[in-house]
Formats: C-alpha cells, structure tokens, sequence
C-alpha cells in the first residue's frame, strides 16, 4: 500500500514494531507512502487509532504492507492530493477533508500542555476561559493548510519536538488532542480542558481513488466497530 499520513498530534513510541516508518524530521509526524530511495527508515511501534487500524487491517487475509511517511503538521492533506499517499490521518476541526472521503477512527477531548511547575498543572481539569487567563506565555501557534503560520504573539511551532521543548523551557503552551499526550515526557503535564470542542480523527483518500488495499483498510475498519 502506498501510504498513509498522519500529523504529529498522534504520537509513536520507539519500540520495535511491524510498521515502517521514515523519519526527515520529526518522530511524531507520521504519513504514508511510497518508500523512497535514500530515505532513513527505522522500525517504530504506533499507539493510539493509528496503531489500532493497521493491527486490525494487518490482520486481514491478503492484507498488504503500509509505509508511514513522516511529515511536518500541514503536509498531509498534500501528499493524498498530490498521489504521494494513499490515505491521510486528519484531524477535525483542524484539517480540511473538502474534496476527500472520509471514515472517522476516534473523537476525543482536548488537554492542556504545561510546566509541572505551572499553577494549574495540579488541577485534574480545567476550563478554556481559565488557560487564557493562567500566567504564561500565549499558546504556540500551529502552520494553517497552506503551511502559513497564523498572525499572533505565540510561538511559531512544526511539531510536537519543538513544541514539548518550548513548553518545558516556560516559552509556549498548547491545547492538543488527549492523544498527543501519550508518553508525555516527565517534566510536562496535561490536564483535560472540560470546555474544548471534541476532535475527530479521520482516514480520508481522494473520491476517484481505485486502490483495493484503500478499500480493504476502510472495510476492515467499519467491521471492527463496536
């Protein structure tokens, strides 16, 4: 299969695992495609709707093997438009699907990433109006679509590396997907903001596409439900 795309909202731990992934920049973008010739790969086990739909589709007879390609937060939607991949991982409201097919994997609730020092790191939720308020540097600021980076004070961030760095150095915060927060490094909390609107993870591949394994994925995937 030629690929599947994911931004760095859903993370990988580096563990030996079944899923080949390749790596220019940031072991938490993760996208799908062709392998390419001079590309670094390495082995890495996915956690996370990732991980539970390629376990569920490599369990299929006749399933074949899927290449993670990583990318930078806004490339996905690009590389399925552009035939690099196959399938994206996008997640709504953030990413546009105009254009796309979609199958929705998960729906989740939001948390904020902080300091362990920080003032509400202790609280076990919190509200939106309470975060813009708590002492501290403005949120990070995520690339658009067009990979712009929207007007504001925030740090300008491309993923999860920077971004998890920046938080621990007291320069940015940021409200993310609770998945995100899987393996959060030690010096770093999340507390779930009870107010955030949900986010939905979805596959999403071009209407025109032909590919049986696309088709396969999405079968296998509507059959796992509960």
């Amino acid at each position: 299969m030629a690929g599947l795309v994911h931004d760095p909202r859903i993370r990988g731990t580096p563990e030996q695992g079944q899923h080949r992934v390749g790596h220019p920049d940031d072991p938490d973008d993760v996208g799908v495609d062709q392998p390419q010739k001079g590309r670094r790969v390495e082995r890495r086990r996915l956690v996370g709707p990732t991980a539970k739909v390629l376990d569920t589709y490599a369990a299929h007879p006749g399933a074949c093997a899927v290449d993670l390609l990583l990318c930078e937060a806004h490339e996905q939607r690009e590389l399925v438009c552009s035939g690099r991949a196959d399938m994206a991982l996008l997640h709504l409201p953030f990413d546009a699907v105009t254009g796309l097919d979609t199958e929705a994997l998960l729906t989740e609730g939001q948390v904020v990433v902080l300091p362990g020092d920080h003032p509400l790191a202790g609280r076990t939720a919190v509200s939106q109006a309470e975060v813009a308020a708590a002492p501290g540097p403005p949120p990070a600021r995520w690339p658009a679509p067009d990979g712009s980076c929207p007007e504001g004070t925030g740090v300008a961030v491309r993923n999860l590396t920077q971004l998890f760095q920046l938080i621990a150095l007291g320069r940015a915060t940021v409200v993310l997907p609770a998945s995100a927060a899987v393996d959060l490094r030690r010096d770093l909390v999340a507390v779930p903001v009870a107010d955030a609107p949900p986010v939905t993870t979805v596959l999403a591949w071009p209407p025109e596409s032909r590919s049986r394994p696309v088709a396969d994925l999405v079968r296998v995937r509507r059959r796992s439900e509960p």
